[in-house]
């Protein structure tokens, strides 16, 4: 039915597309250096368009940046260029951001995000070809052989005519090398304080004959780790930024002595709340009473160590008539993320573990097994009764234990986790990623005018997630004294033989070195946590994510001679192509809720698997994850006629129809773009399109995508979970510029205007959470006024409705209001000789974003008001970090083998809308950062560089989230020094 379905698709919409069109793109702008010899042999592609030469393609904007153009920059990395675009906001790179879907996760990795709309709303290609996404959501450009590159064009117009619905923000095309010939070598090292240096290498090959050429480039980086510790800005006092890592799930931390009360001998308390003498003593902070806070992101990376290795290889041959083109890459990264040594637990202890004098009014009802919100500790415990002989004030008479709250406390924290080795030692997960993309093309000519090329390709990303974290029922157990793999704890005497105790008490902790403190004057070595108690708790997770696309495409383009519209016969192409998109996720026994899907899972007892609710999976903070495998079929014809109306004008016009299937149905997207050159130094262009976007498969499969921002004060996991019932977004786009060009000055202005219905988000965080705790994690909620149906569908607590007990928020991917935004692109440069015997280039390019509006809405019944994003960090809201400005300029000097470069970056200060107007880290400051760089062409074909960025060594402006500082826009690594050789033979 679908088969005969799409072929009445592609027969009616092949006569559409013979008569309309699709699309195209501009070129390099005169201020990036003109092609050299051996870019200048390569064929012209045009990113958006098969059809446009370079100097017809201005009548969109597009932005080419050649390797030459980046050596004079002192060859920054790729993320360095990416994140400085003005056209982009919200990259993630260097160190990815706490805030969920925006990095988390997805650490070593780096994307493009033009207008700041999300990296999934932009096309990401390799020579005009798609690449596979990592976990389904974006193309990580650090896979991406950078050694082969020689330019990259950036495509700032909704490309959906061409390419499909993934390019509604635009395409980045890296275009490789061709008609190398030699072998070149290189590398450079950066110098960054406090850390080991970055490195890279490359070598590439090129080989030229009659009818043919090769080139074989292969590349490594080496990134190294920045500590957090190790730029105090980032972890200042609680009293400048309490959500700077300052954590509440602490150990030392606070208790609550018990003890058998009343006719029933329930436990109940026999005394207050106490905090663990220890905090002070190893470091802690009380800021209020009942609490021990310390500061869980020392433990972690501003940068995390990363290495990645890339081969790349092309090879041309011509038959003479028909022309072959084979290219292939592979790609390896691996990353270490560093973590504190376990995470908070803060999933409430089933009765299967507790003791049964626990007080039945004190369980969650509703539960099967039922919930308890504290920790049990027997006097028993060795641990607490050497602590409490030492400070008999804190246990009243006929104390028998203590009452741990769930949520604030965690097993290991300051003094370290043997697990993971001394005290000084983080934990850490690990992050890997292998991909290959393969590319066949053939092309040739049918009589005199007719052009046609066909193309296969074929990508795969493995990413690779592994990790560990405990259960709350074998914390309990060893708490009690019956933990361990050989310990029988249903009929065990706690602590006999083969049973380990775990101690929960400051005691048990000899020094918190990640605090500065060499000696616990409360140490007792008698009572220490040992390893083998450690590597029973700490349970391995892993994620296996695959990501595949296949793409075929065949093409015909050709001329009308008959039809001449007043410089030129119209010319045409039509084509069709198929994609094939794929998503599975495999995951260890302790990730997969169809394996373990309740509390009591871990547990080898009858009926452990069955639980009310669930799944509500056993670990602490690990999202419950499903197997899944998605895969889509994609079907789609385009058709494009330029029409050359004079010298340097044209119009071109197009449409592409493309079918999702059942995954985002089919959508019928035509577009219309035009050059007028008014003058000669003085042109108009502008474009307009229909163009959708199909629920990208990841958000369409019920598994969540897992974080733990800071909520209500303390990093609180949080589950974006799929939606099946997901729609299409369908946008209208258009803008209209002005080219000037002329005696050495070019320049253009541009304004884009976006209207997009049915946006493809999740639910608004700020929202939901304000709309239960609308003052906050102290004042009065709304537990108890709000339907049950949504709190129960976004919430989760250890016990009563509460903020103290909120242990997850759980949001939906819906598709959201409608939304709008605006802006405007402009660049210019100037470039003139004879200045003190050399060339002097001066030029700008900068971005203004003039309104980025989200219309209200409603969720679940919640009415959710509307909101512009200009200028504001916009954590917990749809939309990416904007600020209103953000420009790059630059003065450049080439005389002879020298050339010296200053550089400018700057983005204009912007609001986090979550502050009070009068709190600290309210206003954002803008920053302008100087850069500097000389490239030298020295004997032999060697070439240095030294580049120095952030030359004023400025730190990064402080913002309220976890990191100190906003990833998403700021540099955490102050000033670097960059030194490289490059050889050519």
């Amino acid at each position: 039915m679908n088969l005969i379905r799409n072929k009445t698709v592609l027969h009616g919409a092949a006569s559409m597309a013979a008569l309309a069109i699709a699309a195209l793109a501009a070129p390099a702008q005169a201020q990036e250096a003109a092609p050299d010899s051996e870019e200048a042999a390569q064929t012209i592609v045009v990113t958006g368009s098969r059809l446009l030469s370079a100097r017809e393609a201005e009548a969109l904007p597009l932005r080419s940046i050649s390797a030459d153009e980046l050596e004079k920059q002192g060859s920054p990395a790729l993320i360095d260029v990416i994140r400085a675009l003005p056209e982009a906001s919200g990259s993630i790179g260097n160190s990815n951001s706490s805030q969920p879907g925006k990095g988390q996760g997805f650490e070593g990795s780096e994307s493009i995000n033009l207008r700041g709309l999300g990296p999934d709303r932009n096309l990401v290609l390799l020579n005009g070809k798609r690449l596979p996404l990592t976990s389904g959501f974006f193309v990580n450009t650090r896979n991406i052989p950078s050694s082969a590159v020689a330019r990259i064009e950036i495509l700032k117009d909704a490309a959906s005519t061409t390419y499909g619905s993934d390019a509604m923000t635009g395409v980045v095309n890296f275009i490789t090398r061709r008609g190398f010939e030699g072998l070149e070598i290189g590398g450079d090292y950066t110098m960054i304080d406090d850390t080991d240096g970055d490195w890279r290498m490359d070598a590439t090959f090129g080989k030229k004959g009659d009818n043919w050429d090769l080139l074989v480039s292969a590349g490594y980086q080496k990134r190294a780790q920045l500590r957090v510790k190790d730029r105090p800005w980032s972890t200042p006092p609680y009293s400048v930024n309490p959500d700077a890592g300052w954590n509440f799930s602490s150990n030392p931390a606070q208790f609550t002595p018990v003890g058998l009360v009343g006719p029933a001998g329930t436990l109940a308390p026999t005394g207050v709340r106490a905090v663990d003498v220890g905090c002070s003593a190893l470091g802690g902070i009380q800021p209020f009473a009942g609490f021990c806070v310390n500061n869980v992101q020392l433990w972690q990376d501003l940068v995390a160590p990363a290495e990645t290795w890339q081969v790349y290889s092309e090879f041309n041959y011509d038959f003479g008539g028909v022309e072959l083109h084979l290219e292939g890459y592979y790609s390896r990264m691996e990353t270490r993320v560093n973590y504190p040594p376990s995470f908070n637990q803060p999933k409430p202890i089933t009765e299967t573990v507790l003791p049964a004098e626990i007080n039945p009014a004190s369980y969650t009802a509703g539960t099967s097994p039922r919930l308890f919100g504290n920790w049990f500790v027997p006097m028993t415990n060795p641990g607490l009764a050497s602590y409490a002989a030492a400070n008999p004030s804190q246990f009243p008479a006929g104390t028998t234990g203590v009452f741990i709250p769930i949520g604030q406390w965690r097993p290991y924290l300051v003094g370290g986790n043997p697990f993971f080795g001394d005290a000084s030692t983080p934990g850490y997960q690990g992050r890997e990623q292998d991909e290959f993309r393969l590319s066949g093309a053939l092309k040739g000519t049918l009589g005199e005018t007719t052009n046609w090329s066909f193309d296969v390709t074929y990508g795969r990303n493995k990413h690779y997630l592994y990790g560990w974290d405990s259960s709350g029922v074998m914390i309990e157990l060893a708490l009690r004294g019956l933990g361990g793999p050989n310990c029988k704890w249903q009929t065990a005497v706690p602590g006999s033989t083969g049973c380990l105790w775990l101690n929960p008490m400051s005691n048990a902790i000899q020094s918190a070195p990640i605090n500065g403190v060499l000696s616990n004057p409360g140490y007792n070595p008698a009572v220490a946590n040992t390893k083998e108690v450690a590597d029973w708790l700490m349970i391995k997770q892993e994620r296996f994510l695959t990501s595949q696309i296949a793409e075929t495409n065949l093409n015909f383009d050709g001329t009308f001679a008959g039809i001449d519209v007043g410089a030129g016969p119209l010319r045409w192409a039509v084509g069709g192509q198929w994609r094939w998109i794929a998503f599975n996720e495999r995951d260890s026994k302790f990730a997969d809720r169809t394996q373990v899907p309740c509390l009591n899972s871990p547990l080898d007892i009858p009926g452990a698997n069955v639980c009310t609710p669930t799944p509500y999976t056993p670990l602490g903070l690990a999202a419950a994850f499903a197997p899944t495998d998605i895969k889509t079929n994609v079907f789609a014809i385009y058709g494009e006629a330029v029409l050359p109306l004079w010298t340097d004008s044209n119009i071109t016009l197009g449409a592409r129809y493309e079918d999702y299937g059942k995954d985002g149905g089919g959508s019928f997207n035509p577009q219309a773009r035009a050059k007028f050159q008014i003058l000669d130094w003085f042109a108009l262009r502008g474009s307009a399109s229909k163009t959708f976007r199909a629920p990208p498969q990841t958000s369409l499969a019920p598994n969540p995508t897992a974080s733990i921002p800071n909520i209500l004060g303390r990093p609180t996991a949080l589950d974006l979970v799929g939606n099946p019932d997901l729609e299409p977004e369908r946008a209208t786009t258009w803008s209209v510029g002005a080219l000037v060009s002329g005696s050495g000055f070019d320049a253009a202005v541009d304004y884009y205007h976006y209207d997009i219905d049915n946006i493809l988000t999740t639910e608004p965080q700020n929202a939901i959470v304000n709309a239960l705790f609308p003052n906050g994690a102290t004042g009065a909620n709304n537990c108890g006024s709000l339907d049950p149906a949504f709190i129960a569908t976004h919430f989760q607590f250890t016990g009563a409705c509460s903020a103290a007990n909120l242990s997850k928020v759980l949001l939906l991917r819906i598709n959201g209001p409608k939304a709008r935004f605006s802006g405007l692109d402009m660049r210019a440069s100037y470039r003139t000789g004879g200045v003190v015997g050399g060339t002097l280039t001066v030029g700008a390019v900068a971005n203004v974003t003039l309104s980025y509006e989200f219309d209200g809405f409603s969720v679940a019944g919640l009415a959710v008001p509307g909101f512009d994003a200009v200028g504001k960090l916009n954590a917990g809201t749809l939309a990416h970090t904007l600020p209103k400005w953000k420009l790059n300029t630059f003065v450049n000097y080439e005389n002879g083998p020298v050339n010296l470069r200053w550089g400018g970056r700057y983005y204009s200060s912007y609001l986090d809308q979550r502050q009070a107007a009068t709190a600290v880290g309210y206003s954002i400051p803008g920053q302008f950062l100087h850069d500097v760089a000389v490239t030298v062409q020295m004997p032999w074909d060697v070439t240095f560089s030294l580049a120095v960025t952030n030359l004023f060594d400025k730190d990064p402006p402080l913002a309220r989230l976890p990191e100190g500082y906003d990833a998403m826009t700021s540099d955490p690594l102050g000033r670097t020094i960059r030194l490289g050789l490059r050889k050519s033979f």
